[in-house]
């Protein structure tokens, strides 16, 4: 490119059509015309390929985000308590049924909660087909599992398969967890990183303040899964200010940077009341999750809808329930997801 052009390129006085290739303007940057960004579009329509795009394990939720896409960064929030562990065991249990590549790497609980997460989660679904009763989450913490119990356990775990799944990095350090991670995506396998949780991220260096270490571990890991084109979820504590609210993405404690970063944002809660989508063209309403029901808020979505979806509960082990893609989708019947709240929003 000759001086003259990039002193075109630079002050914004391209020629109309100045080739079919792109212009320099310095080194690492490059300006694409307008025919350029929109025939790429053209031609991304006419591509036979599909995004190898992994699931949360909820039909409707997918559906309001377009699922774990490539190369995206999820946050999700929730109080303690409120199951974000549970939920990222029931995001990896269904995509490895999906032979896509998971790896948790968990900074606060050891490899036995996990491992007992996901068991009661296989177990509740094989008692099903068997027959069975569910192991409960009650006696597995007690220890006071029956002989029906075992039986089951040995069963979900005779037909499991060797797949990578759980990293401890408890004891490592967040400049070092980043670099780790790449390496393991360049060498294993993997579709989506879920590193659980935020807060318990630890660095090398001094930091003026928790909200710059805690952006600064984000972006480290942000960086080495994104260049690799992978899925990135970070679980993440919130402030909660009053109880009876939902949690917003204002509320992630300590770095409202990581939520500006991410394209998905999804925060998990429990209705204290109804809450309620309202239907502002036929003026019409309909419960999404009832009082005492958890479900999650889609606070921000880069590529998709706003909006509470309902994540069904099981009580009895104590697990995120999957909800499967129904045999036909559901009408398109006027509800504006962008604009749903909680009766009690206000309140």
């Amino acid at each position: 490119m000759n001086p003259d052009d990039n002193d075109l390129a630079i002050t914004g006085k391209l020629p109309e059509d100045p080739c079919s290739d792109s212009k320099l303007v310095n080194p690492g940057l490059r300006i694409r015309t307008e025919r350029e960004l929109l025939e790429g579009s053209v031609n991304r329509a006419d591509e036979s390929y599909t995004l190898r795009v992994c699931t949360t394990g909820n039909h409707y939720l997918d559906e309001k985000t377009g699922g774990l896409l490539p190369g995206w960064c999820w946050i999700v929030g929730a109080d303690t308590g409120i199951g974000k562990s549970s939920f990222v065991t029931a995001v990896a249990d269904e995509n490895l049924r999906q032979n896509r590549g998971v790896i948790i790497v968990s900074l606060e609980d050891p490899e036995e909660l996990y491992g007992d997460r996901l068991m009661l989660r296989r177990c509740l679904e094989l008692a099903k087909k068997e027959n069975m009763e569910p192991v409960s989450a009650d006696r597995m913490r007690l220890r006071k599992l029956t002989t029906s119990d075992k039986e089951l356990m040995r069963m979900v775990a005779s037909k499991a398969e060797r797949k990578p799944l759980f990293v401890d990095a408890r004891n490592l350090r967040g400049e070092d967890i980043a670099k780790r991670v790449g390496i393991m995506l360049d060498n294993v396998p993997i579709d989506v990183v879920i590193v659980d949780y935020l807060q318990e991220i630890h660095s090398t260096k001094q930091h003026s303040s928790t909200r710059d270490k805690v952006t600064e571990m984000a972006r480290g890991l942000r960086e080495e899964v994104k260049a690799r084109n992978k899925c990135l979820i970070i679980t993440s504590q919130v402030t909660v200010d009053d109880p009876e609210k939902w949690p917003r993405r204002n509320q992630i404690r300590d770095s409202r940077d990581v939520v500006n970063a991410a394209e998905v944002v999804l925060m998990l809660g429990v209705a204290h009341s109804d809450v309620v989508e309202k239907n502002k063209r036929e003026g019409t309403q309909r419960t999404i999750i009832h009082a005492g029901e958890r479900g999650g808020l889609v606070d921000k979505c880069k590529q998709g809808r706003k909006g509470f979806v309902l994540l069904p509960w099981d009580d009895t082990a104590a697990c995120f329930v999957s909800v499967p893609d129904p045999d036909e989708s559901p009408p398109d019947d006027g509800f504006n997801d962008i604009d749903a709240e909680p009766e009690y929003w206000d309140r």
